[in-house]
């Protein structure tokens, strides 16, 4: 835990510098550095978060301090995507978050038609579609 905390206030420490140029001149801000998972997993000496995300399976300790951690990053990822210091679009899809639908025909075949200007490429269109079916 002592890592992950040294790891949250290091970034927190060293925000990103970002300059911008218009014609008015140069602006120079500091954006919060966003927690990554991966990069926290270096700080602790290990190449990568699935080795740490692992060790909720050795004990409840293990698990409620890795569990700590992925709630920590997600709420400051969420918090600052919500009022736009962070891409929200990045961070709705690094948090798994997106709208989906079903656009399935739910079993049903789907009525399609060719324009071909031959007989013999027409018979090859169906030929390679009746292939895709059988498979």
């Amino acid at each position: 835990m002592e890592l992950a905390d040294a790891y949250i206030k290091k970034c927190i420490a060293n925000p990103c510098i970002v300059k911008t140029t218009d014609p008015r001149g140069e602006t120079i801000t500091e954006k919060p550095k966003v927690f990554q998972k991966d990069e926290l997993a270096m700080e602790c000496g290990v190449a990568q978060w699935r080795t740490i995300n692992d060790l909720k399976e050795v004990s409840e300790d293990f698990m409620q301090v890795v569990t700590y951690i992925e709630k920590t990053i997600k709420t400051q990822k969420m918090q600052w995507g919500y009022v736009g210091v962070f891409n929200s679009n990045i961070v709705a899809r690094d948090l798994g978050l997106k709208d989906s639908s079903d656009v399935t025909t739910k079993g049903k075949k789907i009525n399609t038609q060719f324009i071909v200007g031959s007989q013999d490429l027409s018979d090859e269109v169906k030929g390679f579609i009746d292939g895709l079916e059988e498979a």
